[in-house]
């Protein structure tokens, strides 16, 4: 299942770097489309396979996840466009560049996190604590292979 997002993204990286800068941007756009789109089908297919909710649960669950996944397509935008800044000074990067993207890569952590425990305080109120593990459990593994696919294909910076 998410194989096949995850060689989505990891094609786009390529594609970034593979391409005429406004080519980068009409191409790009279209597959970041495609894949936020598969990404969040995915997601939801994992965490329904393995949170495993009673009826009841899932009325409680899924209007916190739905919400969660909302924002963090916000966030993922950003870090999408932190792409493309970077793809943008790739070979021409100055020290005020490098400064620029690293700015925006922790302020992009510190939302992600910040979502992350705001959610799981959601789903331990409304659930437990139990369920606000499991979901910060599958999200991390689901975050970590994508991040692990999309660095092995990130060309280092120059």
């Amino acid at each position: 299942m998410v194989t096949k997002t995850l060689m989505l993204i990891v094609m786009l990286v390529g594609i970034i770097f593979a391409q005429e800068p406004q080519q980068q941007e009409m191409n790009l756009n279209d597959y970041l489309a495609l894949a936020k789109e598969d990404l969040a089908v995915q997601s939801k297919k994992l965490m329904l396979v393995n949170m495993q909710l009673t009826e009841e649960e899932g009325k409680k669950y899924w209007p916190i996840y739905n919400g969660y996944f909302s924002e963090r397509s916000k966030i993922m935008d950003e870090r999408m466009n932190m792409f493309k800044m970077i793809a943008e000074k790739y070979g021409s990067m100055t020290d005020e560049d490098a400064a620029k993207i690293a700015d925006t890569f922790f302020d992009i952590e510190e939302k992600v996190n910040k979502l992350e425990k705001d959610t799981y305080n959601k789903i331990k109120d409304e659930l437990s604590s139990l369920r606000g593990i499991q979901f910060l459990q599958i999200q991390g593994q689901i975050d970590t292979i994508v991040k692990l696919q999309v660095s092995a294909q990130f060309p280092l910076l120059k």
